[in-house]
């Protein structure tokens, strides 16, 4: 399935690949919440411990802010297959 079309069929939603390590996990989600509300989602489809640091960045490099949205951060750092790659990375936080 080509990914304009999912973007055809579902206006309101986003198709998003996260890259974290060794794993390529693929979402649709709803284009109008903060990449804050998805790390949460994220967080709990892959039982993620709460002592877990998560960083996003996009096209590999950008670091961004978990207070933007998806549908903004789409319109700005979508590929040329139309998804917003997400490359996740956590870590266990010591404090």
């Amino acid at each position: 399935m080509e990914p304009t079309n999912i973007r055809e069929r579902n206006t309101d939603k986003i198709p998003v690949i996260c890259i974290d390590k060794d794993t390529i996990k693929k979402f649709l989600i709803p284009d109008h919440i903060t990449l804050s509300q998805f790390i949460y989602f994220y967080r709990q489809k892959l039982k993620l411990k709460p002592d877990c640091v998560i960083y996003v960045q996009i096209e590999g490099r950008k670091l961004i802010n978990f207070n933007d949205i998806i549908g903004d951060l789409f319109d700005l750092y979508h590929s040329d297959d139309f998804c917003l790659y997400l490359h996740i990375s956590n870590e266990a936080y010591m404090g």
